[in-house]
């Protein structure tokens, strides 16, 4: 898309140059327009937003579990899950990139905990902290106190709790036991 939006406004600019003024000004336009939809002000490229892949860590029952919850999460907060996978030592949880970016913090916290909320384990939830750090800065940067990111926090650490007991985690962690994937 980056490739696309440029190689319109290189060719709109050499059009424009050699007298196509309208239609290369289109292409410079269109191009530009492209460019402005992948790279947003104040958020950088569309592409470094919030993360919709999950990670690799740990084996066996606490792996399920933990991508069980990411799954269980995403759907409960209304996020399409593209595909979830398991090997016998990573797991992997794909989601709706537009879902991704209209979640709310809380929700997006939730489904970074719901992981070790079911595991009842950190291991292998490296990704996971990260991008739960990365979250909280972009929270700070669009103006949230630390007090209020942290109650925002609390909350999410809540839900991803309260997912956790559910049996739908159970559910999705035994069909990744038994298929690999949903």
């Amino acid at each position: 898309m980056i490739r696309l939006g440029l190689s319109l406004a290189v060719v709109g600019w050499v059009i424009y140059t050699a007298g196509g003024t309208q239609v290369g000004g289109w292409a410079i336009v269109l191009g530009l327009g492209i460019l402005a939809v992948r790279f947003r002000p104040g958020r950088g490229a569309a592409g470094a937003g919030r993360i919709t892949v999950g990670h690799s860590h740990g084996a066996g029952r606490p792996l399920l579990r933990h991508e069980g919850n990411h799954v269980h999460t995403a759907r409960s907060e209304g996020v399409r899950v593209v595909s979830a996978t398991v090997t016998p030592s990573s797991g992997l949880v794909k989601m709706h990139r537009g879902d991704v970016e209209r979640m709310s913090s809380r929700a997006y916290l939730a489904f970074m905990y719901a992981g070790k909320a079911a595991a009842g384990t950190a291991v292998g939830c490296s990704a996971d902290r990260a991008n739960v750090r990365a979250e909280r800065r972009r929270m700070q940067g669009a103006g949230l106190t630390t007090a209020e990111v942290r109650k925002i926090d609390a909350l999410a650490q809540a839900d991803a709790a309260r997912y956790a007991r559910s049996s739908k985690v159970d559910k999705y962690a035994d069909r990744l036991g038994e298929r690999g994937q949903l």
